[in-house]
This record gives C-alpha cells, structure tokens and sequence, in this order.
C-alpha cells in the first residue's frame, strides 16, 4: 500500500488517525481486481458474440446466395485487445517477488 497525498495531508491523516487500516486497503484492493477480472471476461465475451454474429451473418448470405462480405475483425480485435490489456494490468497485482518464487518452484519440481 502506498498513501498518495501531499505532505500535509499525510500529516494531518496521521494525527487525526485517518490513515487507512489494513482491512480497507485489502478489501479496495480485492474489488479493484474483481473489476478488471470483469472487464476481462466481459470484453472475451464480446468478442465471442461478435464472432459469431460475423459467422451467422456470413452463414446467411451463404444460403441466400449472396455475395458474402469480408468478416470484419476489426471489432472483434478491439475486444480481445482490451481483455489482454486488462489481464495485464490484473496480473500486475502479483508481486514480481511473488513469480519468481513461484517460477522456482515449479522449476525445482521439473528437475
């Protein structure tokens, strides 16, 4: 946790004993992450959506004997480039400390 205030504030909050306790802070920190776990499985699922609204729509022109437009990923693209910068920022909660640690233990257990 780092408090992001002036000095002042910083010194007022600690005589006033307005510091955030350590529950507070676990608990915002645990919603934050939920948010994005949201934002990432929301954006997947778009892009699934849209996806197969693309393969219907070309699947009926198909029927029809249309002449079937290009699929355009552009928008399925976005989605999932959203997820992945979501992921990213969900997994940049994890300690660096923490996968290394993790990295070497499954390394030991290869060995």
């Amino acid at each position: 946790y780092q408090l992001n205030a002036m000095a002042d504030e910083k010194k007022n909050m600690v005589r006033n004993n307005a510091l955030p306790n350590v529950n507070s802070v676990v608990v915002s920190d645990l919603d934050l992450r939920d948010l994005i776990r949201n934002q990432i499985l929301q954006n997947v699922d778009d892009a699934r959506v849209e996806w197969i609204y693309q393969q219907k729509e070309q699947q009926e022109a198909q029927d029809k004997g249309q002449q079937q437009e290009p699929v355009d990923i552009q928008e399925i693209l976005n989605y999932l480039l959203e997820a992945q910068k979501s992921c990213n920022e969900w997994f940049d909660f994890i300690p660096t400390q923490d996968v290394k640690t993790a990295v070497d233990i499954v390394l030991k257990e290869e060995s």
